[in-house]
């Protein structure tokens, strides 16, 4: 049977120029990509068993990209999101114009792209956070409708050039509190996949799992673009944090937990937050400023 839409979520392998995958240090799910696929089940159950998570550094380059085109195959329109950073841009292109040549519609999004949007081969864009977007695209049209909040739109003229229409800056306001909920769609990951620390966050080995509970950083280093990536500081409470980390431990095989969080112990319930980590017994490792361990 044939579904009418699918959703290829595509986490690439972080590989600089000149490396290949798996020699960098970490390995870790995309959080970002996971929050969209929360967003659209939640906006549209009927996409429950339509989106799938694939993973270069876990499938290899020629693996993933066989994959994904066996996953979009079985619909009428596949949809293809991948973020990526500036060092790995090119990466993205590379798996993009594949994508395209076999008829799938390409997003991008990540750091790189809502900075450059033109530079990129997608046929659209996301600006910053992806949530409101996935929000107004679904449920799927059958087409790819214009006007969705921070997506900039890429399409070819008669005579050839190539034309952005759309959002003009980057949507950065999406505080947790209006997060969908669960946060992260942590049960869309394959049960076989085995994620890594770096060398300096490593725990005797143990297969870490990510997760967030605030957006952007309450400091404003001059030599951090956090602030200006991700808009003013806002956290989530100690309950979503709760509920995200149950489902995380129902659907994962977390060993340890890393907090991506730019400034964890400044959380206004940092010691609520503790108790609740406490009782789930893992080693867990964060970012913080020294500010806040020096107390009142």
């Amino acid at each position: 049977m044939t579904d009418d839409v699918r959703v290829a979520l595509v986490n690439q392998a972080f590989v600089p120029p000149g490396m290949e995958i798996g020699q960098t240090g970490a390995h870790l799910p995309g959080l970002g990509l996971l929050m969209l696929g929360s967003a659209i089940e939640e906006t549209d159950p009927s996409m429950k068993g339509k989106i799938a998570y694939f993973d270069e550094d876990h499938l290899g380059y020629e693996g993933c990209r066989q994959s994904v085109i066996e996953w979009l195959n079985g619909a009428t329109d596949g949809l293809v999101m991948l973020t990526t950073y500036t060092m790995t841009h090119h990466r993205q292109e590379e798996f993009i114009r594949d994508m395209r040549a076999h008829g799938f519609l390409c997003f991008a999004g990540g750091p790189h792209a809502t900075m450059h949007p033109e530079d990129s081969s997608a046929d659209a864009v996301v600006l910053g956070e992806g949530v409101s977007a996935m929000r107004s695209l679904f449920p799927w049209p059958g087409f790819l409708p214009g006007g969705a909040p921070g997506v900039r739109y890429r399409s070819m003229n008669d005579d050839g050039s190539i034309s952005w229409t759309g959002a003009e800056r980057p949507l950065r306001n999406l505080d947790p509190s209006m997060w969908p909920t669960p946060s992260f769609a942590y049960h869309l990951l394959p049960d076989d996949i085995h994620h890594r620390a770096s060398a300096k966050r490593d725990l005797d080995g143990r297969r870490p799992m990510s997760i967030m509970l605030s957006k952007g950083c309450p400091s404003a280093c001059h030599f951090c673009t956090s602030g200006a990536q991700n808009g003013r500081w806002a956290v989530g409470p100690v309950e979503r944090f709760s509920s995200d980390l149950r489902h995380m431990l129902e659907h994962t095989i977390a060993e340890a937990i890393e907090f991506h969080d730019d400034d964890l112990f400044s959380h206004p319930d940092i010691n609520e937050i503790l108790d609740v980590m406490q009782k789930v017994g893992l080693p867990w490792t964060c970012y913080s400023r020294a500010n806040p361990l020096q107390g009142p």
